[in-house]
């Protein structure tokens, strides 16, 4: 399987859960859907916006979503998760009567990942051209426009499937893990629940799991165990891919 492996590094990091609304919090890491979202600001693709009366109504064609059907998306958390909290004011300009209130806003502090995109291989040609260029159809940002994010091509190469994987490195969701095994007391196995792993081409999320990822210390390590899945060994990395 055709796989490219690039780093995507930033200061500050959002990647907020629909659940949230004026007291917004983060996921505690970066999910495929928003990594779909980077790699077609990467190439420039169209996302399809809507109209601004309705959201329903018939959308332009949207070629994010067309383009990415046919990816699979692997990611490794390389630094530990840091959480800040933010209070901004909001001002309503609908009523007659002004008023604002301080509203909490969650966001992660110092990310850096590495994606793992497998795709058709014409399609990884030109999402290596434009990193190797680093000419961007769209400023890649990590949920934070304020901060723009920087992204590294690391390697093109073959991932190839492992059988009976004994170890994972990347995030990978809970049903997938039969059994694991705890070889350090400084383990810290980080969980996330309701994880967007896909969504329609009205950006609606329609599936999400519950995964973890491991750090020991400030680096990270893998989760060893025995696993339900496909895993993939990608230039000595363990890759579930979503």
């Amino acid at each position: 399987m055709d796989c490219l492996v690039f780093t995507a590094r930033g200061e500050h990091a959002m990647f907020r859960q629909p659940e949230t609304t004026t007291s917004a919090l983060t996921f505690s890491c970066i999910h495929p859907v928003a990594t779909k979202g980077l790699v077609g600001a990467v190439m420039g693709l169209d996302n399809g916006m809507f109209g601004m009366n309705n959201a329903k109504l018939a959308v332009s064609r949207n070629e994010l979503y067309e383009s990415t059907l046919d990816m699979r998306v692997g990611i490794r958390v390389l630094k530990p998760v840091r959480k800040d909290t933010q209070n901004f004011s909001l001002v309503t300009m609908k009523s007659e009567h002004l008023f604002n209130f301080q509203s909490p806003m969650q966001f992660l502090r110092d990310v850096e990942y590495e994606l793992f995109i497998a795709w058709d291989s014409k399609k990884l040609d030109k999402l290596e051209t434009a990193l190797k260029t680093r000419i961007y159809g769209i400023t890649p940002y990590l949920g934070v426009s304020d901060f723009g994010a920087k992204l590294s091509f690391v390697k093109r190469c073959d991932a190839k499937l492992i059988e009976n994987a004994t170890a994972v490195d990347t995030v990978i969701p809970v049903r997938c893990i039969k059994s694991m095994k705890f070889s350090a007391c400084s383990l810290n196995v980080e969980t996330v629940n309701l994880f967007p792993t896909r969504n329609n081409e009205l950006r609606e999320y329609i599936s999400r799991e519950t995964v973890k990822f491991a750090f020991e210390g400030n680096r990270n390590c893998a989760i060893n165990g025995d696993f339900d899945a496909e895993v993939y060994n990608v230039d000595g990395c363990n890759v579930y891919f979503f």
